[in-house]
């Protein structure tokens, strides 16, 4: 009985590898031809080639280290290479406050979610959903892309016939409409990703809380303390928080800001994840009134932006954008957003290829609202340092992303957050009402790829004129010195030197500006496809502090 068990296992074995073989066989002649129609769009007309020489070794000898960098450097040589002025990186992995790690343990330790097996694979069933989720398809697009496929279906349809089609008889044309049709639906379900909204209530809340309160609370963390360092003497009387979840931006706010903020306004359409967060805040989950973080109201509704004393030094939105059922409504939020700042508004997504893809869409809208009207004007902040597009959009390159380590929850120990890290990858952006201060012309450049070695580093870096670079940094050039505080750079910081800006090729060109900021043309993807996946004085030192306006 056991080897007709194992054959049988064996049989279906097979017959699934030969149902797999020929699937893949059949999309691999349907599909690749229809996505390179799909993304046939002016950005990919408008694709450029990188310049010949924009990775050459060598600079030219004016490319100088920072010199009052240099200057702490060869008085502490090995000290201050560590904490130069570039580093915006955390380098120590921050807990999660306390008290808001003892409350989410009680609070999934009374649904007894706490070393539960079914729990602990719904959620990492959810961080899969996570990153691999694909914003929803348009139904312009889904139609065209199935007209497409309908119609090189019944081409080889009628190729395989044999006959004229003047010789075809209705019987034989009745045949053909049948499998053209469940042809495509069948090709068009295996290419295409099918979004299904999430709905946070009732029992998804308890995997959300296990599955994201670390990783968001670790994200706007790093970058609340980025802009605590670029900008010293910003610290936000009030928060907007859009899609606040399970409050994770009070808990770094408060972390970064203190008592500064008086008031945190969230705005979430579950009041289940409302409810969950207020638990998350209390002292004493007995007396919910008493919150740990004062000010802090809960709505389901986004305020109106029609009434003045409605605006927020700073606006917070994190991956709100993928939740969002069509591409007009993230335009429409995305707009509601920038109305109700009267400073920054932040913006983050997954750092996958579609979250990355979201946040440009973002921003390049709010950057196209000045065109239209002056009182909108705004800049990138963070982690760009010009307003042009995108470098690694412009040449294809993989997401401009950056990773942060976390201590994520244990779900099957009862020591609580213990010693698990874990990595996450984000794409963000961070956005200033309005023009962009000449004094952020100064820059240094930003690392966006950087691998260390023995005696040298590799790294490329994008510049305040909207260009890439790469090069490597030795011990002889520029100096030893350069070297030390290169080791000690992630991606995401910078690099305290200045690059003359004729030594760089422009990858902008303005037929890649939008024209409308509700119909972007820099997308390097198909709507359809969801495939989302002048250096100044050398004495400036960057990052230039602000004036709180």
């Amino acid at each position: 009985m056991k080897v007709l068990r194992g054959m049988k296992v064996v049989c279906s074995f097979r017959r699934l590898s030969v149902l797999r073989l020929t699937l893949s066989r059949h999309f691999a002649n349907k599909a690749p031809h229809i996505e390179l129609q799909d993304n046939q769009d002016e950005t990919t007309a408008n694709k450029k080639a990188f310049p010949a020489n924009w990775d050459t070794k060598p600079l030219p000898q004016n490319w100088v280290m920072d010199p009052e960098e240099l200057k702490k450097c060869q008085e502490d040589p090995l000290g201050y290479p560590k904490q130069h002025s570039g580093i915006m990186m955390m380098t120590k992995t921050p807990k999660l406050p306390e008290l808001l790690e003892k409350n989410a343990r009680a609070i999934l330790e009374e649904k007894d979610l706490i070393a539960n097996s079914q729990f602990t694979k719904e959620v990492t069933r959810l961080h899969e959903v996570y990153a691999r989720r694909q914003p929803p398809v348009e139904a312009p697009a889904k139609a065209a892309k199935m007209t497409r496929i309908a119609q090189e279906v019944y081409q080889e349809k009628l190729s395989k016939l044999g006959k004229p089609l003047e010789e075809v008889t209705e019987e034989d044309m009745r045949k053909i409409d049948e499998f053209v049709k469940t042809v495509t639906h069948k090709i068009y379900k295996h290419s295409t990703h099918n979004y299904v909204p999430i709905d946070y209530s009732s029992h998804k809340c308890y995997v959300y809380l296990a599955t994201r309160l670390a990783v968001n609370f670790r994200v706007l963390h790093q970058i609340f303390h980025e802009m605590k360092k670029l900008d010293t003497n910003f610290a936000p009387s009030a928060v907007l928080n859009v899609g606040s979840g399970v409050g994770s931006a009070i808990w770094a706010g408060n972390t970064i800001w203190g008592e500064s903020v008086l008031e945190y306004y969230c705005v979430d359409p579950s009041n289940a994840m409302n409810d969950m967060a207020r638990e998350l805040l209390a002292y004493d989950r007995k007396n919910p009134l008493k919150l740990a973080v004062k000010g802090v109201n809960f709505r389901q509704f986004i305020p109106s932006d029609k009434h003045k004393q409605n605006k927020f030094p700073l606006v917070v939105s994190a991956y709100a954008l993928l939740e969002q059922t069509s591409r007009s409504k993230r335009l429409e939020l995305v707009e509601d957003l920038w109305n109700l700042t009267d400073k920054y508004l932040v913006l983050v997504e997954l750092g996958t290829k579609a979250g990355y893809h979201l946040i440009m869409e973002a921003r390049d809208t709010v950057l196209q609202f000045g065109t239209y009207d002056s009182t909108k004007a705004g800049h990138v902040f963070a982690p760009c340092m010009h307003d042009e597009a995108c470098p690694k959009l412009t040449y294809n390159l993989l997401q401009c992303n950056f990773t942060v380590e976390y201590k994520a929850l244990q779900l099957d120990v009862d020591r609580g957050q213990g010693s698990s890290t874990q990595s996450e990858r984000y794409s963000y952006v961070v956005l200033k009402k309005g023009p962009r201060p000449e004094e952020h012309k100064n820059q240094y450049p930003r690392i966006v790829e950087s691998k260390t070695k023995s005696d040298h580093v590799p790294c490329m870096v994008c510049l305040p004129d909207g260009s890439l670079r790469r090069f490597t940094v030795t011990k002889s050039f520029p100096s030893i010195h350069m070297l030390r505080c290169a080791k000690h750079c992630q991606p995401g910081d910078f690099l305290p030197c200045h690059i003359p800006t004729h030594m760089t090729q422009k990858p902008i060109s303005d037929d890649l500006k939008h024209c409308n900021p509700l119909q972007p043309t820099r997308d390097n993807h198909s709507e359809e496809e969801s495939s989302l996946e002048k250096t100044g004085p050398v004495t400036s030192n960057v990052p230039q502090n602000e004036a709180t306006s």
